[in-house]
Parts: C-alpha cells; structure tokens; sequence
C-alpha cells in the first residue's frame, strides 16, 4: 500500500495493491485487486480481481468480480469530493 490510508480496513485480503489516497479503503477480505489513484476501489469489501486505475475508478464497487475501470469517476454512482478542507 503506498497512500495515505490505503487498504485501511483490510484484515484477511491478500494480493492486494493500494496507490493512492485511500484507494480499497474498505478492503476488508477482497483479494487480487488493484487500485491506482485517489479513492480507486473505495467500497470494496470482498470483491476480487479488480483493477481500478484513476480518481475514483469503481468507487461503489462492493462484491463484483474480474472489473476493470480507467479514467476519473468511472463507475461513481455518488457525487462526493475527493478531499475535505479542514
């Protein structure tokens, strides 16, 4: 994992990858995926094979399988800020 908070949930998920700030931020048994870029993978809980590469590629993907997504909010079914300002 290389970003802040990447794969923060994760407790059984092998094979995974995080670039990215809080990319697979909610792994928590998914295994064999990939997410390259801001909150890429985000929701992810048991899903598996999935490649996400740019900001919020598969965001809202949960449990699907053997996804691949490129590009800026592809697959983003919610409108949401990448950052807070504090």
């Amino acid at each position: 994992a290389s970003g802040y908070q990447a794969l923060y949930s994760n407790t059984n998920g092998i094979w995974n990858t995080g670039a990215g700030v809080y990319s697979l931020y909610n792994n928590t048994t998914g295994n064999y995926n990939s997410g390259y870029g801001v909150q890429s993978l985000y929701t992810n809980t048991t899903g598996y094979s999935n490649t996400g590469m740019g900001v919020n590629t598969l965001y809202s993907n949960t449990t699907g399988i053997w996804n691949t997504a490129t590009g800026t909010t592809t697959q983003l079914w919610e409108s949401r800020p990448c950052f807070r300002q504090h």
